[in-house]
């Protein structure tokens, strides 16, 4: 299967750290260029969800059709896909949600 998400450019990084900053009303199309459910997605990474959380939030909003399953795999995939393969922004996850690392500072993304 293919996905069609957007590509890393070189200010995503600082985008994301200026979201956590200062966060914008959810939009159509997130900061990372993604729309959608993805989009979706990166918000509710950075208000330090979970990945059942999201899933579940997905779900009973109307961003899925899918099982819980299904969804929660594709939480993972985009989470893996904003990590490793396309922006590069150094996500920690742990059992409170997900952070992001900078430069060897955690930054809470829930505002705790």
């Amino acid at each position: 299967m293919t996905l069609f998400m957007s590509k890393r450019q070189l200010k995503d990084l600082d985008n994301t750290i200026q979201q956590i900053k200062n966060p914008s009303k959810e939009q159509v199309i997130s900061w990372l260029r993604h729309k959608g459910q993805a989009g979706r997605k990166d918000y509710l990474i950075l208000s330090g969800s979970t990945k059942e959380e999201m899933a579940n939030n997905l779900i009973t909003k109307g961003f899925s059709k899918r099982d819980f399953k299904t969804t929660l795999q594709r939480v993972q995939r985009h989470i893996d896909h904003i990590r490793k393969e396309a922006h590069m922004i150094p996500l920690k996850e742990d059992i409170d949600g997900v952070e992001i690392r900078y430069k060897g500072l955690n930054l809470k993304t829930n505002g705790k």
